[in-house]
């Protein structure tokens, strides 16, 4: 029991009413925000022709208990701040410069929930609610798997975005990027550090890395490999030791074992099946797709390149403000009601560059001492806490670049809960240890 739950009396209902809520909102958050259902089930409801997902007012709630009953640190509260801060600058200039109050809100809405994300998920940390959440996550992880493979076998609709693959050898396969997408990636890249940290076998970790990998499998995206090799950078860089090298050996030896079995098994599959291809799919867009021949003609690493040149010259024109929170810097293109007509003009794959338009250098430094002083300390002296929220924190921000996590939901949630778990096991290594080792 810690300090905080040792003060509330049983006699006091309404502090326990309040206490049983809070928790429960904190898990409710979690599991609507990143199981992926299908369309039939609904996520989402509008309130005065605002759209807002089911998770929201949950987590709205899981921040007012946070704040209330479990008072986070001020370590974690500063980062919190530090974010909330960086937004501030972009609304106020945005405001200032008579920005769309309607695209001032679409920029900042998102960004806002990364910034409670670190709150919330900073004050849980090191207690028995982030012990239940990453107990949790083994359920949301293989129901997601389920339903994400239900869905490229059968058709079935889920939420998220579908687009058809073609390998080179013209089969065709579904690219599925659900809720639970970088919530898997996050998992895996924490498990990825803790298991060169040889602090975990591999066989602990398969409830998690089974679901991860198949949800990651059929999402065909090449980002999240890198997202895994910042993430054993980090640890390797993190641990500066030979039990580190000899654990990354070993990773390495289980994953080339597994790729030859599994090239051993596709090998007796006719070439129609769906798992050959999904494989050749995987492998044409993925790993083909990650030579640098293939990436200097694909049209999206073009069209990203092509955003480049045209966001910079209007960050020059305020680089220290920048130009607020629903700046355009691009003509809408397409039709209205598509997003390169209604978000294009506003939305940047590299999110440093986009907070660079809407917040200046300012905005961006104060972002970058929000998050990196937490990444900082886990380098120096790393717990397991501290590991496995900065590989997927390290991971998830070296993402931004090629694309902007906290302008996607739930993505905004996730980066902000790994950068306030990071921050959290910062503060009390003795208790991050404890809950890791159960």
């Amino acid at each position: 029991m810690t300090h905080q739950e040792s003060i509330v009396r049983p006699g006091r209902n309404l502090t326990e009413g309040w206490w049983t809520a809070g928790e429960l909102s904190v898990y409710l958050a979690l599991i609507l925000s990143c199981t992926a259902l299908p369309v039939t089930i609904p996520t989402s409801f509008t309130v005065g022709g605002l759209i807002f997902q089911l998770y929201e007012p949950f987590l709205a709630v899981a921040a007012l208990y946070v704040l209330a009953m479990r008072r986070p640190s001020k370590y974690v509260f500063r980062r919190f701040l530090l974010v909330a801060a960086s937004l501030g600058v972009g609304l106020t200039v945005g405001i200032l410069n008579e920005n769309s109050l309607q695209k001032i809100y679409q920029d900042v809405r998102l960004p806002i929930i990364l910034a409670v994300g670190i709150l919330v998920a900073g004050g849980i940390a090191s207690t028995e609610v982030a012990s239940r959440c990453l107990r949790l996550l083994p359920w949301i992880l293989w129901i997601s798997a389920a339903v994400i493979v239900l869905a490229s076998t059968t058709g079935l609709e889920i939420g998220g975005r579908a687009e058809s693959v073609m390998s080179s050898e013209g089969g065709d396969a579904t690219r599925l990027l659900s809720p639970t997408t970088f919530l898997a990636v996050a998992v895996l890249c924490g498990f990825v550090g803790i298991v060169v940290a040889r602090k975990l076998t591999l066989r602990s970790a398969l409830k998690y890395a089974l679901p991860a990998l198949v949800i990651i499998g059929l999402s065909f995206s090449r980002n999240h490999l890198l997202a895994l090799g910042v993430s054993l950078v980090f640890t390797i860089v993190a641990l500066r030791s030979v039990d580190a090298i000899i654990g990354l050996l070993g990773l390495l030896v289980t994953v080339i074992l597994f790729v030859c079995v599994c090239v051993l098994l596709l090998s007796a599959l006719p070439s129609d099946t769906w798992l050959s291809e999904q494989v050749t799919a995987y492998s044409a867009r993925v790993l083909e797709g990650s030579t640098g021949s293939s990436l200097s003609s694909d049209a999206s690493v073009g069209y990203r390149v092509e955003e480049t040149s045209r966001i910079v010259p209007v960050i020059e024109q305020s680089p220290i403000v920048g130009q607020g929170m629903g700046a355009a810097y691009q003509p809408p293109e397409g039709q209205s009601g598509q997003f390169l007509y209604d978000r294009g003009p506003y939305y940047a794959h590299n999110f440093y560059l986009w907070l660079l338009l809407k917040a200046g250098v300012v905005g961006l430094t104060l972002f970058l001492l929000a998050v990196l002083g937490p990444i900082w300390r886990a380098l120096r002296t790393p717990n397991k806490g501290q590991l496995v929220a900065g590989a997927g924190t390290a991971a998830f921000l070296a993402v931004n670049f090629v694309a902007p996590l906290p302008l996607g939901t739930p993505e905004s949630l996730i980066l902000g809960a790994l950068i306030g778990l990071l921050a959290g096991y910062s503060r009390d290594r003795a208790l991050g240890e404890e809950r890791l080792n159960n």
